[in-house]
């Protein structure tokens, strides 16, 4: 798992990289990490985003994100999965 670095996290808050938190709609309306999008990920695969953005996965624990991160280097995307919740909320505060 990738630890955010400072520049990293002025990216995302930048919108210059994308955070995907790919738990359920119900665990990411209970708590998510600002500046996060959720997507599922049953729904990862379905995804058309920027490929110019870098993309940072989380979920509860960094197993989903870690199955992400793989199907979206699979489409083309530059993924890192950063683990779990706890990690992203520390890292970018709680939205």
């Amino acid at each position: 798992m990738h630890k955010l670095t400072r520049s990293e996290i002025v990216d995302i808050k930048n919108d210059k990289s994308l955070l995907l938190d790919v738990r359920t709609p119900e665990e990411y309306s209970s708590v998510h990490a600002a500046h996060s999008i959720n997507i599922p990920l049953d729904e990862i695969i379905n995804i058309n985003l920027d490929k110019s953005k870098q993309l940072f996965v989380y979920c509860a624990s960094g197993d989903r994100s870690q199955m992400a991160e793989q199907i979206l280097k699979s489409k083309g995307y530059d993924a890192k999965n950063i683990g779990g919740v706890a990690d992203a909320v520390a890292a970018l505060g709680k939205a």
